[in-house]
């Protein structure tokens, strides 16, 4: 099976929600416009570092195209030289796991190469709500996401980065009294062993989800339902009932990643 970073969290978190989201391929049907803005602005960056053949169109959304373009002119004043000259960028990537017929799925936002030490490194986009504490350092010195995404950019370029960095893209406020504001996280590594341990917890989740393909069943994990003030995407559906009403507070999944279907 083919699983990408996103599915392997969705398991985690629960395997109902996974099965809502990655088979039943249903979201709840709401503003969902900082993802719009975050793809936006990750076309901007790749247009700016390494433009494509062919230019991305402007957002359909007048307003989330003009923050981002805010945001861009912003980046720019802020890092206007970069340590580094670019190899890659928005490079989707499907790899064979060692060992299993299972395919990991990543997209590296940009691959470069720093000028002083000649070492490559990853560096992934990130953009939050001021509010947002989800991109601490600390956070992501834990994350399996990181550990996979080295290994698996080493597999592709032939030459394992040194590192991560995590490039930290902060909206202003809605009503544009405070700035974006913009930070690097570029002291993530992976050991050998730790990358030994992501895959073989990539292979395990993996395992498990086309064991509950097989036996169509996908377990619960209700604790995570509602988490103090936040409730799982899909509660109505699961504690309240599978009706109509609920049903069309909800529309079609939008895939993450090309090539996932």
């Amino acid at each position: 099976m083919k699983i990408d970073n996103s599915m392997f969290q969705a398991w985690h978190f629960c395997p109902l929600f996974f099965w809502e989201k990655y088979i039943q391929k249903i979201e709840p049907d709401t503003d969902r416009s900082y993802l719009a803005l975050g793809i936006r602005v990750h076309q901007l960056l790749h247009e700016y570092y390494l433009p494509p053949a062919k230019p991305y169109p402007e957002s359909e959304d007048a307003t989330c195209e003009t923050e981002a373009q805010l945001i861009l002119a912003k980046y720019i004043a802020r890092y206007p030289v970069e340590p580094f000259e670019v190899i890659d960028a928005e490079r989707t990537i499907e790899l064979k796991i060692p060992g299993t017929q299972h395919t990991y799925v990543f997209k590296a936002d940009l691959l470069v190469r720093m000028l002083l030490t000649k070492r490559l490194f990853l560096v992934a986009h990130k953009t939050q709500k001021s509010t947002s504490r989800s991109n601490d350092p600390e956070s992501w010195a834990a994350r399996t996401q990181a550990t996979l995404y080295l290994w698996a950019a080493g597999q592709h370029y032939g030459e394992v980065p040194e590192g991560m960095t995590v490039n930290v893209i902060t909206r202003g406020s809605e009503k544009g009294r405070v700035d974006p504001s913009f930070h690097r996280i570029d002291t993530i590594r992976r050991t050998p062993q730790q990358i030994e341990l992501a895959l073989r917890n990539l292979v395990y989740v993996a395992g498990e989800i086309e064991h509950a393909a097989n036996e169509g069943f996908y377990p619960s994990d209700q604790n995570r339902c509602k988490e103090g003030w936040k409730k799982c995407d899909y509660f109505d559906l699961h504690i309240i009932g599978r009706t109509d009403g609920n049903l069309r507070k909800f529309k079609p999944t939008t895939p993450y990643l090309e090539g996932m279907e």
